[in-house]
């Protein structure tokens, strides 16, 4: 997997936070039939020169033709037009500009504008382009089998935090739903400038100007519990029940033992549960945690911060300050719990 940025004019030609943060940049050539970026040379050949991945895109205008907005983009990037190494995008949204009296500036876009111009960049350089999109767009234009490489722009919380496992597996469920496995790239974010991870490798970018293959399925990186936590800012919340499998008096207190949370093999020592940080819910006053009732812990001891890790055991470490000391939970388990 690689890390992207997409740019304009807008980030200038002071690119070396951009360059160093990230594999590749795509950079926006055109738009319309009117538009060129000022900047583009400058910020190409400074991606080039650092060693990066160099994607170019061409932003379209609806109400001129896309044949002519083919042609205006190859007319505008030189020698990067047939460089094999050098993927071209159609950014295909709706240009939002509007005229002085409130009307858009430019017609709908319908989606009969990608076919055309997609196969008038194949004819004249061979490449196969790939098509930027907004997620709702997928299916507003019903793009999910449009046959081209796709880039998809959906923000789940654009608050400038990175790419995680769990963001993509939201963005999965709530976003991409029909067509996850029809896309090459994600752009999660605009903050502090356009992010996004390409699911495959160098030689998969490079071949998507050279073949166009859709590049890959979204790969499945599996976090450890522990890391999950780690991302979390090491916060933990348990509010639902669970099981007392046994109670018993050890080290001068009474421990619960339960299967759902703790560790295998058991130690009371580093696993008990004390019976003060929790309820009994069969028998809320008498509090006689018999074997195979529902407990709870009370609620001041339902969310925290887990103090210690162990990687080896796959463990956390939580002390609830009530003067035990830290109880050791499998993490996978804990993880998992309501």
């Amino acid at each position: 997997m690689l890390n992207f940025a997409d740019i304009s004019s807008v980030q200038g030609t002071n690119l070396s936070g951009i360059l160093s943060a990230n594999d590749g940049v795509i950079v926006k050539a055109t738009e319309g039939n009117y538009y060129v970026n000022p900047q583009f040379s400058n910020q190409a050949g400074q991606v080039t020169s650092a060693g990066k991945l160099l994607g170019i895109y061409h932003f379209i205008n609806g109400g001129v033709p896309a044949e002519t907005q083919a042609q205006y983009l190859l007319d505008n990037i030189g020698d990067y037009a047939n460089r094999s190494d050098v993927p071209l995008i159609l950014d295909f949204e709706n240009n939002g500009a509007t005229n002085a009296d409130g009307s858009p500036q430019y017609p709908h876009l319908t989606g009969t504008e990608i076919k055309p111009f997609a196969d008038y960049i194949k004819a004249k350089t061979g490449k196969t382009i790939m098509l930027y999109v907004g997620q709702s767009d997928v299916k507003n234009y019903n793009l999910q089998n449009i046959g081209l490489p796709m880039w998809v722009a959906g923000y789940p919380l654009n608050d400038g935090s990175g790419y995680t496992q769990e963001l993509q597996e939201w963005a999965d469920s709530h976003y991409f739903s029909g067509f996850k496995d029809k896309m090459s790239m994600w752009q999660y974010t605009s903050t502090p400038y356009d992010k996004s991870v390409f699911y495959a490798d160098e030689s998969a970018w490079k071949g998507l100007s050279q073949g166009g293959q859709v590049a890959t399925t979204q790969p499945v990186v599996q976090k450890t519990s522990i890391q999950k936590f780690k991302e979390g800012g090491d916060r933990f919340a348990l509010r639902g029940s669970f099981t007392c499998n046994t109670c018993q008096r050890v080290n001068g207190i009474y421990q619960v033992m339960d299967d759902d949370l703790c560790a295998d093999p058991f130690s009371w020592t580093d696993n008990g549960i004390p019976t003060g940080l929790l309820n009994d819910l069969s028998d809320p006053s008498g509090r006689t945690f018999e074997d195979g009732v529902q407990v709870q812990f009370k609620p001041q001891y339902q969310t925290g911060t887990i103090d210690r890790y162990s990687v080896n055991a796959n463990a956390v470490g939580i002390d609830f300050l009530d003067g035990n000391g830290l109880i050791w939970f499998d993490a996978d388990k804990f993880w998992n719990h309501a």
